[in-house]
């Protein structure tokens, strides 16, 4: 078994990793498991990548983010930066998650004019103290004509 502060150390070279990889707290938030006992690790998203396929341009693909409260109080979920206008999030921010609860946020996004692949990326801003953002991309391709 894994002493508390070894596991302590695993846990910080995970957020470190996640981080410098790009992908946010997004990529390592969850659960961890710490001597067998449940700990909670804040908000976090359940989907941090979407691969929307290849469509023409114009189609407009719908994708399903979930974020998820794992902490004991409240959090709050104050507003979306989006990098593209190609990209429609439909949610009244700011919105309320309960203690171990979840929302799901219905995003659009519409394939650009170019063909070839393309990224697109959401990052939701909250009030938790350690997680301050939660991050999204989207990727896809535009076919030709």
């Amino acid at each position: 078994m894994i002493s508390h502060a070894k596991w302590a150390v695993v846990a910080k070279w995970a957020l470190l990793t996640g981080l410098l990889a790009g992908g946010g707290y997004a990529g390592v938030a969850g659960v961890l498991q710490v001597a067998g006992k449940r700990t909670p690790a804040g908000l976090s998203v359940t989907t941090p990548e979407f691969d929307l396929g290849e469509h023409k341009a114009g189609h407009v693909a719908k994708v399903s983010v979930q974020l998820v409260n794992d902490s004991p109080a409240p959090a709050r979920v104050l507003g979306v930066y989006k990098d593209c206008t190609c990209l429609m999030v439909d949610a009244p921010f700011p919105v309320e998650i309960p203690a171990g609860g979840a929302i799901t946020i219905p995003v659009e996004v519409v394939f650009p004019a170019a063909p070839g692949p393309f990224v697109s990326k959401l990052a939701f801003f909250t009030d938790e103290q350690h997680i301050r953002q939660l991050r999204v991309k989207l990727v896809g391709v535009t076919s030709r004509g």
